[in-house]
């Protein structure tokens, strides 16, 4: 009985070798399974039969054996390979079946070459290691610069071979019987190959798959290095995204096939980015594939393409190719009956060559022999060129720099181009302009040497990639710099942002956000980096539109950690910046320019592309959620935003809503009628899956100290595409106890603007115009006094001196104070006028600082002529000039220079007041810093001089005694006056950085009033003998009005008497000589 299925087996063996020999064979294997299936049930109770699928499979195998000969003359030993007789038997079973000569290596003066015969050549990775000595062609070269340490030679091109690929061709044959040990016996024994026709044979017969039936359904297991597909219904468990058991018969006609870890794959590395087109078939023609075949391409076990065979091959092409395309692709060119040849390749990506150059446009003096440095350079171990006129004039591994000499002015332009040594190369450009002597404005170590207007670009470094432009200015210094530097693998990414898919935005999302939150200070502090993040988003948000991608929830929550990195505080500075830039539109659907705008409308998309099903995401920045609503909805986020729909307009629907913690840092607060405002409530995205037209949202006021609150949408199309906040459609229900409640007929992305400026605080209000008042009255009552002892000052050039220096102080800040009205009248205007505002900031900042500068300058005074009290020293005229240099003239630098380095950027004004901007550019340190280091300088002078004072010995004549007197009221109006400053501008700042402190408000304007009267008390009135010379002038003009008079220096009187007793009037009468003091 045994025996007589052995003969069977033999005989349906003989049938399927035959059957494969036959140019006319279609059989189909589903057909002949079908049939097979047909078998009466009968014979099952006798024993259980087995159904056992079988593979022919094909492989090739070749052995090397490489020798080395050293000989003179290499005609010789090709002329006798050329009369050598193929094959050359060496034993029964082994044979010689070639020779070629494959490299020949021969000495230069320095080093080895080694060239590659025809149909040879070096492998890449030789190329790059030992430098070429020809080129690189593809991925191969022909000569080396050495020999190679690992004793490896020139391999076989594979541009002339047949592709290293595994093609097999599987004839499945279905075969009814019940003793599977015989069977598996009987192939056991068979000698391979098996000879079918002079060009096919059967390399080997393999059991795949046995099906047997148990009680209610088939069991298919498969056998030894075979597996079914992850796609299969298991009956034991899934290893990796295979299996060994299926509870099922598949209705596809397939069955198991080899395991991956048991096939050969070929191996393609594409640098990222680039074309990459792989090739599948043809077939050979011996395996009788009609053109009636279809193909399947299918990436890491998902179909990516089918279509039909076209010209006899299949071709895939991807465009771009990057690291998210890495994988095993495998090819299958499928017959009418289901046989296939099949193809499996393995692309790997591989970093490009980032080339960097410095510079990159540069202006350079021509006709002076000047030179400049020229540098390329290359990440990782690629070896670069430096070329001039398709001539290589420098090269070196991963660096070249070279030196040009400029000799004339005979051209106007030189290029030069950094270059790969790689296949295919890439290059960048180095471009000079020659510019002569009398033309060049601008001479910079960095930007070069340009003439007005000139833009001169340089490369990055650092592990960024992109360029850093300026542009020369009138002044002779370069302005208008931009840094658009990104990081390498933030461009990395927005590279492979432009070629998503279904597929690959899953895991492009995730890297997104590693990288984002990895490199969080790298990223929000750079506006380039920033830039580049909300381009790669909108990016994604467009692929996910066009391609109707959902996203999912793992998916939407990377998307939210990248986005929430980005409105942290720390990104604020990056993002005023990018405000005040217009963009191309970011998007083809609506013309979006500003990247702050843009980064929310991909949210808006990205909500609108959400699975259908219900979930909760919650970051450190932002919350997400997505629900399913009947009628009405009502819920509270966080005890921040509350959210009410009371009808939604028809039944069930979803809605997704989205609070951001810290949006304000990225949205500007500008509203429709231009006005700047702040954003005083977090921010809410709304983005139902029908229209609703009645929404209530109630908001948590973030600072009670403003007002005017608005109820406001983002609107995309505001002030032509750069986004705004409009009111159309929403109105304020009430705003008490903390909370603003919003009533819209729209949804979108909902927020509150409110005032900038502090509600009028009755006490602070009527202190603040009260003191000002004050200090205003006073300088005016002291610049009288010093108008009517003007005249009788005489020739002490100290008093003289010091008279002049309580004008310039009352004069500059009489003027300031009146500045100040102004710009607070500016500021409260309801309608905002930045020119005006900018004017009002710019004078009083600078006669602001023109008292603290005359202050200083009367501080110097005062040290001059306490040390050289005897020396003749500087004449009057000169500490004259002195004296309104440093009074005037400094202060007018300071304000100049600190109004042309910001006003450009909109950088100068504060937010909604007339004085220096803090939080964007720190411009109020311009006077800050030097008012508090002239107070510092003014007090340590004024103890040194109160040193010599109190140590100089007491006697001499009187013009002595006169000057000792001025001296020392000189230091007792410092005393009081630079503390009281200080104190003063200290309590400013304190107003600045703290603006919710009603407390240094207070402090502030209070201390501000006494400036002016002060500077009264311890000026004129203090000094007895102008008091006198006053009271004199008046007594003779107007005897009848001396009682007035003395009322009106009474105050006058009432310290002095504090301090030296009573006494008369008279008692500081003096001579008409002692008067001219």
């Amino acid at each position: 009985m045994a025996l007589l299925k052995a003969v069977w087996f033999a005989v349906s063996l003989l049938v399927i070798c035959y059957n494969l020999g036959q140019p006319g064979f279609r059989q189909s294997v589903s057909v002949f399974f079908e049939e097979l299936m047909g078998i009466k049930s009968s014979s099952l109770h006798v024993r259980e039969k087995r159904e056992v699928f079988t593979l022919a499979q094909t492989t090739i195998a070749n052995y090397e054996f490489q020798a080395v000969i050293n000989l003179s003359d290499l005609e010789i030993l090709q002329l006798f390979l050329n009369n050598l007789s193929f094959p050359i038997s060496i034993n029964s079973t082994s044979e010689i079946s070639s020779m070629d000569m494959t490299t020949v290596c021969s000495t230069n003066i320095t080093e080895y070459q080694c060239r590659c015969e025809k149909n040879f050549a070096w492998s890449y990775n030789n190329c790059v290691k030992y430098r070429v000595c020809d080129g690189i062609l593809g991925d191969t070269c022909g000569c080396i610069n050495d020999f190679p340490a690992d004793g490896q030679f020139c391999q076989l091109n594979s541009s002339h071979t047949a592709p290293s690929t595994i093609a097999d061709y599987e004839f499945q044959a279905v075969i009814n019987l019940f003793e599977l040990e015989i069977f598996q016996l009987f192939l056991n024994n068979l000698s391979f190959p098996i000879s079918i026709s002079n060009t096919s044979e059967i390399s080997s017969i393999n059991t795949t798959t046995v099906c047997s039936t148990n009680i209610t359904e088939y069991h298919c297991r498969c056998e030894k290095n075979f597996a079914w597909s992850y796609n299969n219904r298991v009956c034991d468990g899934i290893l990796g995204d295979t299996c060994g058991c299926i509870n099922d018969l598949p209705a596809d006609g397939q069955f198991c096939q080899l395991n991956s870890s048991q096939t050969a794959e070929k191996v393609i590395r594409v640098f990222a980015g680039e074309h990459m087109n792989a090739t599948c078939g043809p077939p050979p023609q011996d395996l009788n594939f009609s053109v009636n075949i279809r193909t399947e391409w299918t990436h890491n076990g998902r179909v990516i393409d089918d279509r039909k065979l076209e010209e006899g091959k299949s071709v895939l092409k991807i465009p771009s190719f990057f690291p998210l395309n890495d994988g095993i692709y495998v090819c299958k060119l499928i017959r009418a009956d289901n046989s296939s040849f099949k193809q499996n390749i393995r692309i790997t990506s591989i970093p490009i060559p980032q080339i960097n150059v410095n510079p990159v446009t540069k202006s350079v003096e021509c006709g002076t022999n000047a030179s400049t440095i020229l540098v390329c350079y290359v990440d990782g171990t690629y070896k670069v060129r430096l070329l001039y006129k398709g001539e290589e004039v420098a090269n070196g591994t991963g660096y070249t720099n070279y030196t040009y000499y400029v000799s004339d002015c005979e051209k106007t332009e030189e290029k030069f181009t950094c270059q790969s040594v790689t296949s295919p190369p890439f290059t960048k450009d180095i471009t000079l302009i020659l510019t002569a002597s009398e033309n060049i404005t601008c001479r910079d170590g960095k930007f070069g040497d340009g003439p007005v207007q000139f833009k001169a670009v340089v490369g990055c470094s650092g592990g960024k990639v992109g360029e850093e432009t300026a542009v020369c200015q009138p002044n002779s210094k370069y302005g208008q710099i931009e840094d658009n530097c990104i990081l390498q693998v933030i461009k990395n990414l927005l590279d492979q942002s432009e070629v998503l898919d279904a597929i690959t935005l899953p895991l492009f999302l995730e890297q997104l956000s590693n990288a984002t939150v990895n490199f969080t200070d790298e990223v929000t502090q750079s506006p380039a980096n920033t830039d580049a993040i909300v381009r790669i988003l909108s990016n994604v948000a467009n692929a996910s539109s066009s391609l109707k991608i959902e996203i999912e929830q793992h998916s939407m929550l990377n998307i939210l950690e990248t986005v929430g990195t980005l409105t942290i505080e720390k990104a604020k500075s990056s993002w005023d910046t990018l405000n005040k830039k217009d963009t191309e539109a970011l998007n083809p659907n609506i013309k979006v320019k500003r990247a702050s705008s843009s980064l929310l409308y991909s949210l808006e998309i990205f909500t609108s592309h959400l699975v259908n099903k219900s979930f909760n995401i919650s970051t450190r920045y932002i919350r997400l959620n997505k629900t399913t609503i009947a009628k009405t909805f009502k819920q509270d986020f966080n005890s921040s935003v509350e959210i009410e729909i009371a009808e939604t307009g028809e039944g069930n629907q979803s809605i997704t809503v989205v609070i951001f913690a810290s949006m304000d840092n990225v949205l500007p607060a500008k509203y429709k009628d231009n006005s700047s405002n702040v954003i005083n409530g977090k921010v809410a995205l709304l983005r139902p899956k029908s229209e609703i037209k009645n929404i209530y949202l109630t908001f948590d006021i973030l600072d009670s100290g403003l007002g005017k609150p608005k109820c406001v949408f983002w609107d995309f199309n505001l002030f032509e595409g750069l986004g705004g906040w409009n009111d159309d459609g929403c109105i304020l229900v009430f705003n008490e106890n903390g909370m603003i409640r919003c009533n819209c007929n729209h949804t979108t992305t909902f927020s509150i603007l409110m005032s900038p400026h502090h509600p009028k605080d009755p006490a602070l209000t009527y202190l603040t115009y009260m003191g000002v008042g004050i200090s205003m009255g006073s300088l005016i009552i002291c610049l009288i006094i010093e108008g009517i002892v003007w005249k009788t000052i005489g020739d002490n050039v100290t008093s003289y001196l010091r008279h002049v220096s309580i004008i310039n102080i009352a004069v500059s800040l009489l003027i300031a104070n009146i500045w100040f009205i102004i710009g607070a009248a500016i500021s409260d205007a309801d309608k905002k006028n930045p020119p005006a505002c900018t004017a009002a900031t710019f004078f009083i900042h600078f006669f602001y600082l023109a008292m603290f500068f005359w202050m200083l300058a009367s501080a110097l005074l005062l040290l001059y002529r306490t040390v050289s009290v005897f020396d003749r020293g500087l004449s009057k005229m000169s500490m004259l000039v002195i004296g309104f240099s440093l009074g005037y003239g400094a202060p007018l630098i300071i304000a100049s220079l600190t109004i042309a380095t910001t006003a450009s950027s909109d950088r100068y004004i504060s937010n909604g007041v007339c004085w220096l901007n803090w939080d964007g550019s720190k411009a109020l340190l311009a006077f800050v810093i030097p008012a508090l280091m002239i107070v510092a300088i003014n007090l340590i002078i004024l103890i040194v001089v109160l040193y010599k004072i109190l140590t100089r010995s007491v006697g001499g004549n009187a013009a002595q005694a006169r000057e000792k007197h001025v001296l020392v009221v000189i230091a007792r109006s410092l005393a009081v006056l630079m503390p009281n400053f200080g104190l003063t501008w200290g309590l400013g700042i304190g107003t600045m950085v703290a603006p919710k402190n009603t407390g240094i408000h207070l402090a502030f304007a209070f201390f501000n009033s006494l400036q002016g009267f002060f500077i009264l008390i311890f000026g004129p009135l203090l000094d007895k003998k102008a008091l006198s010379m006053i009271t004199l002038k008046f007594s003779r003009q107007n005897k009848t009005n001396t009682n007035s008079v003395k009322s009106f220096f009474g105050l006058a009187n009432l310290i002095r008497k504090l301090k030296r007793g009573a006494g008369s009037l008279r008692g500081y009468v003096r001579s008409s000589n002692e008067l001219s003091d």
